[in-house]
């Protein structure tokens, strides 16, 4: 197992899988579960300020949502990939949800306060159970008193 930094979030990455962190921010304008499904099984479900991760082999997969716009990655063993959920907002109809992929950068900015989702929205043994992200935990300093 390696371990992957994304400026001050830790990412396991196992050498044979590919991590895919699938996410939505906390200001989503839709807070329900939406179910996701990777090439054609359901993974998990996702709402607002939660977060998953998928371990998937090396190459190319579908992410899709009912009823949403799915996106096809091509995920490397070597490098964590990113997905977030957004909402296609219009007066006319409903929301539409659409997966787009995310670079590292954005994705340490928008996962960084994000919550693991509960284990009872799991639904394949792809998606770990538990939280896979390491954060830096800071530590107070004291003065004096010594």
């Amino acid at each position: 197992m390696r371990c992957c930094c994304v400026a001050g979030l830790s990412f396991a990455v196992l050498s044979h899988a590919a991590e895919v962190y699938v996410y939505e921010q906390r200001t989503a304008a839709v807070t329900s579960w939406v179910e996701v499904t990777c090439d054609g099984r359901p993974s998990a479900s996702i709402k607002a300020g939660y977060v998953f991760a998928l371990q998937l082999d090396a190459g190319r997969h579908t992410l899709t949502l009912k009823d949403g716009v799915p996106v096809t990655i091509q995920v490397a063993a070597s490098e964590p990939t990113f997905v977030r959920l957004d909402w296609n907002m219009s007066v006319t109809r409903a929301p539409i949800p659409v997966l787009s992929p995310v670079t590292p950068a954005q994705a340490r900015r928008d996962l960084e306060f994000l919550t693991y989702i509960p284990k009872d929205k799991i639904f394949s043994p792809q998606v770990l159970r538990e939280d896979p992200r390491r954060t830096e935990y800071k530590e107070l300093k004291h003065r004096g008193l010594e």
